[in-house]
């Protein structure tokens, strides 16, 4: 049997390991190797799960935060159209009560007229009724129409 000598460079390893090239001599060495990718890919893969793990659950958080922001967008809007629903209302009743309150004011304003005017007439009335009884009088006495002084 022909023996060969391999020079195998062992990753992270600087220095050769002569090996023989026959199957019985090879076997540790390629256990060994086998390990070693075995163990590099089970490394890998936890590393990529863990990443993956990691970004999945920073995209749910993101999901999270982003339902919680839109919650509150909705919150605030709901909010702000029952602060403007209550304000429309506070000033729709201010303006009823002022127009209300004018048209009250008008009428009493009307009625004060209209008794100033009622009792104008009155007092007309009644200096009118004495001036003409009065006149009257004077006619019935002679005062006026034929009196000698």
């Amino acid at each position: 049997m022909l023996k060969h000598s391999l020079v195998v460079i062992r990753s992270g390893a600087n220095t050769p390991v002569p090996r023989d090239a026959t199957a019985k001599g090879n076997t540790n060495y390629f256990e060994e190797q086998q390990y070693q990718l075995k163990r590099g890919l089970e490394q890998k893969m936890s590393r990529h799960t863990e990443e993956m793990e990691s970004r999945r659950q920073v995209s749910h958080d993101s999901i999270q935060q982003l339902q919680r922001q839109l919650n509150n967008l909705e919150q605030n809007w709901i909010y702000r159209q029952i602060c403007v629903n209550v304000f429309q209302n506070w000033i729709y009743r201010q303006i009823c009560v002022n127009v209300f309150q004018n048209w009250i004011y008008r009428q009493i304003c009307v009625n004060v007229f209209q008794n100033w005017i009622y009792r104008q007439i009155c007092v007309n009335v009644f200096q009118n009724w004495i001036y003409h009884r009065d006149l009257a009088s004077d006619d019935a006495s002679g005062l006026l129409l034929g009196s000698t002084l």
